[in-house]
């Protein structure tokens, strides 16, 4: 009987493999039998695997195709909302564009009806003619023409409007307003109207019951009192006032110090104060517009609002630092430079970028080291034309219980409305000769009571050694003795010290170096000067 086929086997064969088709024994049998059963779990293994990477890769392919379906749904449903976006923005910004031009329209028509066409009227009825009034009308004819360029779809002016109508919506969804005064739904409608003007104009004993009868009677709704009418009062005040400065200067102090009062009788309280603040933001705006901004003419202002309690110091700091109600008014950032001069003079401090140093240009040839030691500086001087104090300013200075602080800065920004550099001098000698003529014991109580006349001015380039060649100019001018000329010089350089026009660090500096002006009084004076340096000296 043959043998297992499998090797080194000595048994008999008994079967023949079905796997391999030899003939085995019994036991080989049944390792064939296991061996075939591990493959087959081996390839049961690799099928269970190879199907879990099929199944995975395609719940891998179904989550990257849905993501990328959901991506390009939602950049599609991006794009829809902003072509719906700034489809209304556009079709708002028509609308708000043809708004504009209705209010504009009517507005114009307004004034038309209460500015020119009733004034007329009223003259024609009355069979008389207000010569400054028609004026009025002209300027005012002239202003509407102006304005009237804007009725045009596409004018610039028109295009800047609705850009920052647009971007003012944005901001006020964004953040909520810092105003003290609450703004009503239809805040952008408003305006301050000048519709007061022929009022205004009136100077006689009756103007102040006809304003207080147009307000009762025609300012009604927003133009009420308790809500915008201050702000149109004010702000026609201080046009009419303005705009009539262009003639005679009698009418026009008659018309800023007689309705000062009016304007007074209205103010109840710190939102008052505020409505004041924001008119004459208002104000300085349309100068700006026609290009008259002047910082001094607005300082000059809020010194007269002050002295008759229509504002308080405390209260313009508070809207300097926070208001915004023009600012959203005029759907734009309207500045507010032109009260830091007078914010500065009451000790809050805005850094300036004017210099008040002592500036001299050298003009040294050119040398050796050795000899540039002692080779002096050649100073490059202005020159100042000597006049006689103005009879009107000295006048002015002399009456302390008539004329107060602000005529005479109307007086002074009258005289020198274009060139300013030397008034300082002017000024002073004009406040100087008012005191000798009046105070013949040379004493300094009469000099303290315009003192703040002389400190208002102390921002102008070069203040304290324009005081200090105008004391020179007065001491020569007054032609008087040695002794009285060193009493004199003493006096005044202690006083002005003392009220802190001068300062020792300039004084010190001016008797060193003297200064850029005219030096034919420096000599002198310096010599007259002497024993108060010494004592100033000696203080230290």
């Amino acid at each position: 009987m043959a043998n297992c086929e499998e090797d080194s086997c000595s048994n008999f064969q008994s079967v023949i493999c079905l796997h391999c088709m030899r003939r085995i024994c019994i036991d080989h049998l049944d390792i064939h039998r296991q061996s075939l059963s591990n493959k087959i779990e081996e390839f049961k293994d690799e099928f269970n695997h190879i199907h879990t990477v099929l199944v995975n890769a395609s719940i891998t392919v179904a989550e990257e195709r849905t993501n990328n379906e959901n991506k390009w749904n939602n950049w599609r449903l991006e794009k829809i909302a902003d072509i719906e976006r700034e489809y209304n923005q556009m079709i708002d910004s028509i609308r708000n564009r043809q708004k504009l031009l209705e209010e504009l329209e009517l507005g114009l028509k307004q004034r038309l009806k209460d500015e020119i066409q009733q004034p007329l009227e009223e003259m024609l009825l009355r069979k008389s003619v207000n010569l400054p009034l028609l004026d009025t009308i002209q300027l005012t004819i002239q202003t509407i023409k102006k304005e009237s360029e804007s009725l045009s779809w596409n004018s610039e002016h028109m295009n800047t409007v609705g850009e920052n109508k647009m971007n003012q919506q944005q901001a006020l969804t964004e953040e909520k307003s810092n105003e003290t005064i609450t703004t009503p739904t239809k805040v952008k409608a408003w305006k301050p109207r000048n519709s007061l003007f022929s009022l205004f104009l009136d100077v006689s004993p009756s103007s102040v019951t006809n304003i207080n009868e147009y307000i009762q009677t025609s300012m009604k709704d927003e133009n009420a009192m308790e809500q915008y009418g201050l702000i149109t009062l004010v702000y026609s005040y201080l046009l009419t006032w303005h705009q009539s400065k262009s003639y005679e200067d009698q009418a026009t102090e008659l018309i800023l110090n007689k309705h000062i009062l009016t304007i007074k009788q209205y103010i109840t309280g710190k939102e008052c104060e505020r409505k004041v603040l924001i008119a004459m933001q208002f104000f300085d705006y349309q100068l700006k517009y026609n290009d008259s901004s002047n910082l001094e003419l607005m300082t000059m202002l809020l010194h007269l609002f002050l002295q008759h309690q229509c504002i308080s110091t405390a209260e313009m700091i508070d809207w300097y630092e926070k208001e915004t109600f023009a600012d959203q008014i005029l759907e734009k950032k309207i500045e507010k430079k032109w009260a830091e001069p007078f914010l500065n003079q009451y000790g809050y401090r805005i850094e300036s970028t004017a210099s008040e140093e002592l500036t001299c240009t050298s003009s040294v040839p050119s040398i050796n080291p050795q000899e540039k030691i002692s080779q002096p500086t050649s100073k490059t001087c202005e020159h100042v034309s000597i006049h006689k104090p103005f009879k009107s300013l000295v006048k002015f200075f002399k009456d302390i219980s008539h004329i107060n602080d602000f005529v005479i800065h109307a007086y002074i920004e009258h005289q020198y409305t274009k060139n300013i550099t030397h008034r300082v001098i002017m000024i002073v000698r004009s406040y100087l000769k008012a005191w000798i003529d009046v105070s013949s014991k040379l004493e300094t109580n009469f000099l303290l009571h315009k003192i703040s006349v002389i400190r208002y001015y102390n921002s102008d380039r070069n203040f304290q050694m324009q005081l200090l060649f105008a004391i020179e100019v007065f001491l020569s001018e007054s032609k008087k003795n040695e002794k009285w000329s060193i009493n004199v010089t003493s006096i005044l350089f202690q006083f002005f010290f003392s009220q802190n026009c001068l300062d020792r660090k300039t004084i010190l500096k001016w008797y060193d170096n003297g200064h850029i002006y005219n030096e034919i009084y420096y000599q002198e004076t310096k010599a007259f000067a002497r024993s108060f340096i010494e004592g100033l000296n000696g203080s230290i």
